[in-house]
C-alpha cells in the first residue's frame, strides 16, 4: 500500500466514527 491508501483509510474510519458520534446525538434528542 502507498502512503495516499492508508491517508483514504484513515480518513474513512474517522469520517465513520464521526457519523456514528454524531447518530447517537440525533438519537439523543
Amino acid at each position: 500500500m502507498n502512503n495516499m491508501e492508508v491517508l483514504v483509510i484513515l480518513l474513512f474510519v474517522k469520517a465513520l466514527e464521526f457519523n456514528k458520534v454524531f447518530f447517537f446525538e440525533l438519537l439523543k434528542w
